[in-house]
């Protein structure tokens, strides 16, 4: 998939555009040296960093809100964020757990309030500014492509072990595989996404929301000439934003709180 099928007419140097929701729509953040890639389509190696966003507001908030699914509420507006996998890449800031101090108890994990959450997420419009292609991984030629790598079946592989496939029933880099969440399926989309970044002719990666299979998804490798515009809180008083945020929480079934119901 070209970025030029999603020119903007007059804009002759925008190629693409798409909405980001994070803490800081324009800031791409490295992880400190040792510590594991923590989202979808990061760099397993950390030697890129990924600009995530989606076609539209309500498929960005949908994919990052993610990380609040199925989280024990710990009051009516509270939930647990301490490192689960978006399934989007989205940096909404909820960092993961730490590991316990030698010879002591775990420290407490890090709990946010759904609102807590909310009040620090903005919305940005993220402009590519350079031509290219995309790997489209939602199309069975480009899996089956990227199924050929090594480092991408080393991780199915993996995966294969942990769920017993006997060895003459090798899985293939099907579109399950690609939408698996958790450690085994990042360490499968990660390697994918260093298998694309490896071609050097694609700017990235675009598939389809995990949640709708009618909207699309970004993975743009961070060298990618990009500016991030129309930066705005998300806001309970825009009734775009809360009607986005309202539907994430019917879909991940995560308390609301009063502002935003």
């Amino acid at each position: 998939m070209s970025a030029e099928d999603h020119s903007l007419g007059d804009r002759e140097d925008v190629q693409l555009t798409f909405i980001r929701v994070a803490r800081d729509p324009a800031k791409l953040t490295s992880r400190p040296p040792g510590e594991p890639a923590l989202h979808r389509f990061d760099d397993p190696l950390g030697e890129y960093l990924v600009r995530y966003g989606a076609e539209d507001l309500e498929t960005a908030v949908l994919e990052v809100l993610a990380t609040l699914r199925s989280k024990p509420a710990v009051d009516d507006v509270t939930a647990s964020v301490t490192g689960a996998d978006d399934g989007y890449g989205q940096d909404a800031g909820l960092g993961a757990g730490e590991e316990p101090p030698l010879g002591g108890l775990p420290p407490q994990p890090k709990v946010e309030t759904v609102r807590e959450v909310l009040q620090g997420l903005k919305v940005g419009k993220v402009c590519i500014r350079q031509s290219g292609a995309f790997a489209d991984v939602s199309d069975w030629t480009m899996r089956s492509a990227l199924g050929k790598d090594a480092r991408v079946r080393a991780a199915i592989h993996e995966f294969d072990g942990l769920v017993g496939n006997p060895a003459d029933r090798v899985s293939a880099l099907d579109g399950a595989l690609i939408r698996l969440a958790g450690k085994v399926g990042r360490r499968i989309t990660q390697a994918v996404s260093r298998a694309v970044y490896e071609q050097v002719q694609y700017l990235g990666i675009v598939t389809n929301s995990r949640w709708d299979d009618r909207k699309r998804c970004w993975a743009v490798f961070g060298e990618v000439e990009a500016t991030v515009e129309e930066i705005e809180p998300l806001d309970p008083n825009n009734e775009e934003h809360r009607t986005a945020v309202a539907k994430a929480a019917a879909l991940h079934g995560f308390p609301l709180p009063a502002e935003w119901s």
